[in-house]
């Protein structure tokens, strides 16, 4: 099935436009020019006329004032309580009944031009992460890279989002979600796909399908060229392998339990021993005679590639479904040559995958990615699209506090950034109604906040010794070249 949305973070060459410009116009508080956001609501046809009951620019503060600063309560999160902050933006003369609200939303061109924001948006953060690149990326950031010779490292993942019974039959895919554990039937789902850069904490693709969409289909190989890519298990396949290997793009993949049979090259042991007497047989044979806490093996899959396998025992104390030891082992599978990497460090490596994770979490609990109250197709987007504009906008905050504060993009806690509503109160409150100099105001403001409250602080000795700080994953990953 094709996506139900798609965004690709492509970098501009030039850079124009920022968020400052896009929120805000030069007399915005006597409305004479019309605003960057009425502009493209006209261009995608939302605004039919120059002055409009319903104003877009207005609809997207009120909204992102809404996701960031007034749904800390799920019971808050609901249609109704956004059009009452959208009626505190407009005056009393264009307020709006819940009928017109709804009604304005569910137009098909109100959710492209949400789709269009939010690219706007994106185009933002990406280019000014471009343009700052040598001073937001840290010493060993830059190392890690030029060791592996890549240009990016990029983790994918995938997440669902819960929707109402009523939505079953409101998207093409029916938004089918996965049965439950009792065998009960899905509830109606939707997918984020999204392919995170842990270098630039931003996403260089979303793709919104329904809840069952294979995620394999959704890596975008051709945004990954000369990148390394991390991934789970749901990903592992002989022929999206091939496919990353013929863009040039480097992988670190979690393998699965059960592997086909392919044929050893080399194989090497914890201390180095070599296992020769396996070249030539099948993977399976040496990965159920060998016990060894470490097992790394070339093999040559049935695609013809050569593929790397890496498996060392699980320090887990069993499986959490059913209570059993069921995975003894963990296995990684990568193109990455051992003399660029040893076993050791690529399993130091695919930890950077739960940057993924946390951008997730991120999303849903400090940006209100979750589907609102309604049944509507065009809604329900509208508010996942706000919610996304929400973090990106705090990632270009925090990006403008580590190049003032002179510090790398990787000392600050977008955890920390995104878990902190207070901070960005006041600019929520006042995107597209006030002048650029108080809006400048606001983000020396929020600088200053940032950098108070959502610095990463030394890790605690147990956090050092489990390498839970990003930070010192990557100095052991270079420590041999220094």
């Amino acid at each position: 099935m094709p996506s139900i949305l798609s965004f690709c973070g492509t970098t501009c060459t030039s850079f124009k436009e920022n968020i400052v410009n896009l929120f805000i116009q030069k007399q915005s508080d006597k409305r004479k020019e019309i605003s960057l956001l009425d502009q493209i609501a006209r261009e995608v046809g939302a605004l039919k006329r120059q002055r409009d009951s319903f104003h877009y620019d207005l609809f997207i503060a009120a909204g992102l004032n809404f996701v960031g600063n007034y749904v800390g309560n799920q019971q808050l999160y609901h249609l109704e309580n956004c059009r009452t902050v959208y009626q505190e933006y407009s005056d009393d003369k264009y307020r709006i009944s819940n009928k017109g609200f709804n009604k304005r939303l569910a137009n098909e061109n109100s959710l492209k031009f949400s789709e269009e924001v939010t690219n706007q948006i994106l185009r933002a953060v990406n280019t000014k992460f471009s343009f700052l690149k040598k001073v937001l990326l840290s010493k060993t950031q830059k190392q890690l890279m030029k060791k592996l010779n890549v240009k990016d490292i990029c983790a994918i993942d995938g997440s669902e989002i819960t929707l109402r019974e009523g939505t079953r039959d409101q998207f093409d895919n029916k938004g089918a979600g996965r049965n439950k554990k009792d065998g009960s039937p899905a509830a109606p789902a939707l997918k984020i796909h999204a392919l995170f850069s842990v270098c630039s904490q931003s996403f260089e693709v979303i793709d919104i399908t329904s809840g069952v969409e294979d995620e394999r289909k959704h890596v975008n190989e051709s945004k990954l060229k000369g990148k390394l890519l991390l991934a789970d298990r749901g990903y592992k396949s002989e022929k999206l392998e091939k496919e990353l290997i013929d863009q040039d793009v480097k992988f670190c993949i979690k393998g699965k339990k059960s592997m086909a049979s392919e044929i050893v090259l080399e194989a090497f042991g914890s201390n180095g021993q070599r296992y020769d007497q396996y070249i030539g047989k099948p993977y399976a044979e040496i990965k159920n005679a060998v016990d060894d806490p470490i097992l790394d093996v070339t093999v040559k899959n049935k695609e013809g590639d050569e593929i790397r396998i890496v498996r060392k025992k699980s320090n887990s104390n069993g499986d959490r479904k059913n209570g059993e030891n069921s995975h003894p082992y963990l296995y990684l599978r990568t193109n990455i040559k051992r003399e660029e990497l040893s076993a050791k460090e690529l399993f130091q490596l695919y930890r950077l995958r739960w940057q993924v994770e946390f951008f997730f979490c991120c999303l849903k609990q400090g940006n209100c990615l979750k589907s609102i109250n309604s049944n509507n197709k065009n809604i329900i987007l509208i508010f996942l699209l706000l919610g996304i504009m929400s973090a990106l906008i705090k990632l270009y905050m925090t990006i403008n506090t580590a190049k003032k504060a002179q510090k790398n993009l990787i000392d600050y806690s977008l955890l920390k950034v995104s878990f902190k509503p207070m901070i960005f109160t006041d600019l929520f409150e006042n995107l597209c109604i006030v002048g650029k100099s108080k809006f400048y105001e606001i983000i020396i403001d929020i600088n200053e906040q940032i950098n108070e409250y959502c610095q990463k602080g030394e890790p605690s000795e147990r956090d050092a010794a489990l390498f839970k700080d990003y930070r010192l994953i990557y100095q052991d990953l270079v420590q041999d070249l220094n």
